[in-house]
């Protein structure tokens, strides 16, 4: 997971690191940043969406089989913010359509935090939150619905049906609250459904701490002959 921080002597096992961070245009510089850490070399770097540019939210990568694409949505700040209206009217559909450019070029892997809890499952109280706090809104629910039904699944919820409390983010300010296992699945790994059969194993990693988010794990195989329909 993106905010995890890394030893030094962990670090060196990953030589390959690609970051953007928030150059403080439109957000507190530093406030926000994405980052890919790899033991493979990989094709390239790929310029992410103008949108995201500024406050450094999306960081991608091309290898030889797949594209690798990390972001950290925009929190939308409460129903009738205008960060609200940015993220649901926006950035929701933009990014939408720049993830399904790349699945079109060659297959593509988005992870990273979605700052949505797709279903009442992915939250402690949904009851209490819904449509009323920002990450649970209907609208925000309706948009990751809607990147879903462009032909991609919920990696971890595909291979875990019906899993409750299991959880990828707790309220720093309330520390109480992960000890409660209070908490959001805000942090995805989607995956073009027509490859589906690549996932060998997904899965959430509550006990390890260092952020408010924990750490979510992928393990994909690829088959070995691909057709790529244009190369980027």
């Amino acid at each position: 997971e993106q905010q995890v921080k890394m030893p030094e002597d962990l670090a060196k096992m990953y030589p390959y690191r690609y970051w953007r961070a928030c150059d403080g245009t439109d957000q507190r510089k530093g406030l926000s940043g994405t980052s890919i850490w790899s033991k493979i070399k990989p094709i390239r770097e790929i310029e992410p969406m103008s949108l995201s540019i500024s406050e450094g939210r999306i960081t991608a990568v091309e290898f030889k089989k797949v594209i690798v694409v990390t972001v950290y949505t925009p929190n939308s700040q409460g129903p009738g913010t205008d960060r609200c209206l940015y993220r649901t009217c926006i950035w929701d559909q933009h990014f939408r359509d720049w993830i399904n450019e790349l699945n079109m070029l060659k297959p593509t892997i988005v992870c990273g935090d979605f700052n949505v809890a797709n279903e009442a499952l992915d939250v402690a109280k949904p009851e209490k939150w819904e449509n009323k706090v920002a990450g649970f809104l209907d609208v925000e629910r309706d948009n990751f619905k809607a990147i879903l039904d462009t032909g991609w699944i919920d990696s971890y919820r595909e291979n875990n049906i019906g899993a409750e409390k299991k959880f990828t983010y707790w309220n720093q300010r309330c520390p109480w609250e992960r000890k409660q296992n209070i908490g959001w699945r805000i942090d995805y790994f989607l995956v073009p459904k027509k490859y589906s059969s690549w996932i060998k194993a997904t899965d959430i990693h509550p006990g390890i701490m260092g952020s408010d988010h924990c750490p979510t794990s992928l393990e994909i195989k690829p088959k070995k002959r691909l057709k790529i329909v244009k190369s980027l």
